[in-house]
């Protein structure tokens, strides 16, 4: 008898958000709370007249070692590996997809991974402490963001792959 075939497990960016009632409810008080932190917030400040606010919810994570990260980058087209990536566990220090490929953090082609020096210039000017290394372990992940604009318009952004799945 031959080896059974593993189930092949689906890429990660095959994978569509799945949301139950509860959790659409769970986010939609989410944004309610966040909503009313804002408006402190900018009453606190005042003289703040923000025109779009945008909110980001992780859908989907996976903690993978920097080899693999590695691994991933040197095979994804330059700016095209579509995570985000949080350094720790509580996603104290994160960063979204955008913001690691709009400031070069993923290096795709000499070493492929993390551009320390990048990143703590990165981490540095947002007013975020320096990373002294990579982590052993990190989480990808991809976010369902909502943009609420001036006329309190709130569109649901999807990511990018859904978006193309669906046109075809």
């Amino acid at each position: 008898m031959g080896k059974k075939k593993k189930k092949r497990q689906p890429e990660p960016e095959q994978r569509q958000p799945r949301l139950n009632r509860r959790q659409l409810l769970g986010l939609a008080a989410a944004w309610d709370a966040a909503a009313k932190e804002t408006d402190r917030a900018v009453k606190q400040a005042g003289g703040l007249t923000p025109r779009w606010v945008k909110a980001d919810v992780v859908y989907l994570s996976e903690e993978i070692s920097a080899g693999e990260l590695a691994k991933s980058l040197k095979s994804s087209r330059q700016e095209f590996f579509r995570y985000g990536l949080a350094f720790d566990a509580g996603y104290e220090t994160a960063l979204l997809e955008a913001e690691l490929n709009g400031a070069k953090i993923y290096d795709y082609e000499e070493n492929p991974g993390i551009d320390l020096e990048y990143l703590n210039t990165y981490l540095k000017k947002a007013g975020w402490p320096a990373l002294p290394g990579m982590p052993e372990r990190c989480t990808v992940f991809q976010c369902i963001g909502w943009l609420c604009d001036e006329t309190d318009l709130l569109s649901v952004m999807l990511p990018l792959m859904d978006i193309m799945a669906a046109i075809g």
